[in-house]
């Protein structure tokens, strides 16, 4: 699937505890700081949620075109080798292996 599928979505999953245990730490650690912290931790993720939205959109939509595609061309008749060359790269269809079984 390419190195987009490798590095798309996957570190998020890895970086929100490490950000959750700061919030943690700060929470005990108390005080003005702790609190700046926090606030900043807040922040962040205020500023950076639109981004996130409208890219989520995006791929919403173009995985929607993919998989649209794809099902045209399965309902169309094509051969499953042929739809293997032309949907290898989308995240719809199956490995070609699994194309040949159906």
């Amino acid at each position: 699937m390419g190195l987009d599928y490798i590095y798309q979505g996957h570190y998020l999953v890895v970086v929100m505890p490490a950000l959750c245990c700061m919030y943690l730490v700060w929470e005990i650690q108390g005080g003005v700081v702790g609190r700046l912290v926090q606030f900043g931790l807040v922040a962040a993720i205020a500023v950076l949620f639109p981004f996130n939205l409208l890219a989520a959109i995006q791929i919403g939509r173009d995985l929607r075109q993919e998989t649209a595609a794809f099902e045209h061309d399965v309902r169309n008749g094509i051969p499953a080798s042929v739809l293997a060359e032309r949907h290898f790269a989308s995240d719809v269809v199956p490995r070609a292996e699994k194309l040949a079984v159906i």
